[in-house]
């Protein structure tokens, strides 16, 4: 069996989207830089995110397994899943519920079920861990930046602290407890 699971967890398109979890963790900021591929917004960090799954998929698809991980947290997923998908019906802008549906309910849970599957040694972990810690480092160093740039213009203000990405510095706050 051991065997087995590293021969499929070593096949190069489930170490590429390895890689690409990783990368994906460490670009996690990235949401606030948006544009658009014709009619359709998009972010840079979703673009990762459907690079990843679209990795796994193909690796899982080449290797010949298939095996949704299971992780006990089914029923509730399901249930959040569900109301998520009401609340479209709800929702006064349906095209923006659908946005945030996809960003903020089904892309983290396809994501959380990858890296279930993914994750499985020690040194899997530290891959992915690696990446957050980049992007987190490369995130503060741009808002030590922000910060210097402010003192040296003379514009810092207590209501409105300076940040590199956001549009708040509780948005900075929330993404740095976590890592």
């Amino acid at each position: 069996m051991a065997v087995a699971l590293t021969r499929v967890s070593g096949t190069s398109l489930l170490r590429y989207s390895r890689w690409a979890l990783a990368i994906t963790a460490g670009c996690l900021p990235l949401y606030v830089v948006r544009y658009q591929v014709g009619p359709v917004p998009t972010t840079v960090l979703e673009n990762l995110v459907l690079l990843t799954i679209a990795l796994y998929v193909v690796g899982r698809i080449q290797t010949g397994t298939w095996v949704w991980p299971r992780s006990g947290l089914e029923i509730p997923t399901a249930a959040l899943l569900l109301a998520g998908a009401i609340a479209i019906f709800v929702a006064p802008d349906h095209r923006g519920a659908v946005g945030i549906y996809r960003a903020y309910f089904v892309e983290p849970v396809i994501l959380f079920y990858i890296a279930i599957d993914l994750l499985r040694t020690p040194h899997d972990f530290r891959v992915v861990l690696l990446g957050l810690a980049l992007g987190s480092t490369i995130f503060a160093v741009l808002n030590y930046g922000a910060w210097v740039i402010a003192l040296m213009n003379h514009t810092v203000a207590i209501a409105n602290a300076p940040e590199a990405l956001y549009t708040s510095p509780n948005q900075v706050a929330l993404y740095f407890e976590p890592p």
